[in-house]
C-alpha cells in the first residue's frame, strides 16, 4: 500500500506543485490585499497624575464620602460610554487593528486592560493608557496624536465626573508619555516568508490528497 501510495505521489507531482503555486499565491494576496502591516514596536505609556479641586475638599466628610475613582472607572458602564463617545474621535483600528473584527464585550474587556486608574487618596489618582508589545499598533497614528490622545481621555474623565458632581474640576499635576523605538520591517520580506508557508502548506495538501485518491482506488479495487 505505501508503494502504491508512493508512485502516485511521483506521478501526481505536476498536482501537488500546482496546489503548491496556488496555496501560496493566496497567502500572498490575502496578505497584500486584507492585511495592515503594522510594526511590532515595544510599549507605549500615557500617564496623567490628576487632583481633583472641589471647593468641598478640605472638609473630612468630602474624602470619606468621595467616589472611588479606580472602582468607578473599571465599570462596563462607564467603558462603554468611553468607547460610544470617543470612537468618532480615535480611530481605535490604529491602536489594536483587530478592533473593527471584536464584538463590544471583546471591546469592554480590552480597554479595561489598557485604560487604568489608580486612586493614591485625597483626591488625586492616576490616569495610565497602556499598549504593550503584542499589541499590533500604528506608531506613526500613536506619535501624530500623542498630545490629543491624553486630552480626550481626559476630556471623557471630566465629563464622567462631572456628573456625579459638577464642582469638581480636573487639574493635571504631571504627565508622562513614552515611546518605543520603531524597527522597521520589510513589507516584501514578509509576503515572501508568507508565500514560502503557502507553498509548504500546497504540497502538504497536495500529497494529503494524492494519498487519499489513492487509498480510494485500492480500496474499490479489494
Amino acid at each position: 500500500m505505501i508503494r502504491e501510495i508512493v508512485i502516485n505521489i511521483k506521478k501526481k507531482w505536476l498536482i501537488i506543485c500546482a496546489c503548491a503555486v496556488v496555496c501560496s499565491c493566496l497567502l500572498m494576496g490575502e496578505k497584500l490585499v486584507f492585511n495592515q502591516y503594522v510594526v511590532q514596536s515595544g510599549n507605549v505609556h500615557f500617564e496623567t497624575i490628576v487632583e481633583v479641586d472641589n471647593h468641598k475638599k478640605n472638609s473630612v466628610p468630602f474624602y470619606e464620602n468621595r467616589i472611588k475613582y479606580d472602582k468607578f472607572f473599571q465599570t462596563y458602564a462607564f467603558m462603554n460610554s468611553f468607547i460610544r463617545d470617543t470612537e468618532q474621535k480615535i480611530d481605535y483600528n490604529k491602536l489594536n487593528t483587530n478592533w473593527n473584527k471584536m464584538s463590544q464585550d471583546e471591546k469592554l474587556k480590552w480597554m479595561q486592560k489598557k485604560l487604568i486608574v489608580n486612586d493614591f487618596n485625597d483626591g488625586v489618582f492616576q490616569i495610565v493608557f497602556y499598549l504593550d508589545i503584542t499589541d499590533s499598533k500604528d506608531m506613526d497614528y500613536i506619535k501624530t496624536n500623542a498630545e490629543l490622545l491624553p486630552k480626550i481621555i481626559l476630556g471623557e474623565f471630566s465629563k464622567q465626573i462631572n456628573l456625579i458632581d459638577a464642582n469638581d474640576k480636573l487639574k493635571i499635576v504631571n504627565e508622562t508619555q513614552l515611546f518605543p523605538e520603531v524597527q522597521p520591517v520589510s513589507k516584501g520580506k514578509i509576503v515572501v516568508n508568507y508565500g514560502i508557508l503557502g507553498g509548504i502548506l500546497g504540497i502538504i495538501i497536495g500529497m494529503i490528497t494524492v494519498t487519499v485518491n489513492t487509498l480510494c482506488v485500492l480500496g474499490k479495487k479489494k
